[in-house]
């Protein structure tokens, strides 16, 4: 549950730009970023919509986690044999 609710950033090849949504770099990562030559849009808002679930092959049990910014869904782990 906990890292479906985290802000995200996403980059890829082209184009050659960090996106972050609010919250997800710090303002000295993004300086940093920046005095490194990349180019990042920081504070976009919240996009995607995430499920998560975790698997303890220990403890044999499932669990699943939403992201609470986005109420389309929930995590909902059933098991079937």
């Amino acid at each position: 549950q906990q890292v479906a609710a985290l802000p995200r950033f996403h980059h890829q090849w082209l184009p050659d730009v960090i996106s972050a949504e609010n919250g997800a770099l710090t303002p000295d990562t993004v300086a940093a970023l920046q005095a490194m030559g990349h180019t990042v849009n920081a504070g976009e808002p919240t996009w995607g919509n995430l499920q998560t679930v975790a698997w303890d092959k220990k403890k044999g049990t499932l669990e699943g986690g939403t992201d609470p910014r986005n109420p389309v869904g929930k995590a909902d782990v059933q098991l079937t044999h």
